[in-house]
């Protein structure tokens, strides 16, 4: 159970890296629509969520080995 929830928490942090990847290309880019900026925001807003519920598993985790 253990290696299952830790492989979905890889993968959260892996979708969430990809979209910071993503959000910075697209600041970058000349040609950019608000449209673009505003849905790379909407998927950064739920990967940080998501990345900051995974840190908070991971430190409750460490917590119960004390």
């Amino acid at each position: 159970m253990a290696a299952l929830a830790e492989d979905r928490e890889d993968h959260i942090l892996r979708v969430a890296k990809g979209d910071v990847e993503r959000a910075m290309a697209l600041v970058t880019e000349d040609k950019v629509i608000k449209a673009e900026l505003v849905q790379a925001l909407h998927f950064l807003c739920h990967s940080a969520k998501a990345a900051v519920d995974v840190a908070e598993c991971r430190g409750e985790r460490l917590d119960s080995l004390e």
